[in-house]
């Protein structure tokens, strides 16, 4: 992957499997299914502008694929939800905690903000019971009470600015686009 256009057309060809085939690749089984998640894990890390906002697109469509399908009975992730073992995180919260990282620690271009955004809201969505725990984890690893009361009012911002409903449609993407650039703004300074 460190030769620029085999990594571009890579990240891709990943989004273009998880868009259009999510059943399919959803039912990879374990060890197949990991180097996906390593995949998108090293995606959102990387420096390149087109691999990070590919990688941003495929973690929105699986966990869009996921969250629809269990919405409507289905298995979504099924055994791949929980690869590490059932006391370990989810697939899901692991990839929003990477994308959490991105956003408040690494540099990056600002037009991957979008993207990393609506990867992030589509996380939200399916992993809403997880995302309170998450987030007073963080919230518990700040030892100044002044940055820890900051952080916690940027976050219930986050979560309820603009008009926000935790639903990955085209209002709750705009509205959380909106929400996690001024999160970003707010705490990139302190954190």
């Amino acid at each position: 992957l460190q030769y620029e256009g085999v990594a571009e057309q890579l990240y891709k060809l990943l989004v273009t499997l998880i868009q259009c085939y999510p059943e399919q690749v959803t039912q990879f089984q374990g060890s197949s299914f990991l180097p996906l998640v390593n995949a998108l894990e090293f995606g959102v890390k990387d420096h390149r502008v087109v691999v990070a906002r590919a990688a941003f697109e495929a973690i929105a469509a699986l966990a869009d694929f996921h969250g629809s399908h269990t919405r409507q009975g289905g298995a979504g992730l099924a055994g791949n939800l929980r690869p590490w073992g059932p006391s370990k995180p989810s697939v899901l919260l692991h990839l929003l905690q990477q994308v959490f990282n991105f956003v408040v620690f690494q540099t990056f271009d600002s037009s991957l903000l979008n993207p990393a955004a609506n990867a992030m809201l589509a996380l939200i969505v399916c992993e809403q019971e997880a995302f309170g725990p998450m987030v007073d984890q963080i919230l518990l690893s700040q030892s100044d009470a002044a940055q820890r009361e900051r952080l916690s009012r940027a976050f219930r911002a986050l979560v309820q600015d603009n008009g926000f409903q935790p639903a990955y449609n085209l209002q709750g993407r705009r509205a959380f686009q909106k929400n996690l650039l001024a999160f970003a703004s707010e705490v990139r300074g302190f954190l």
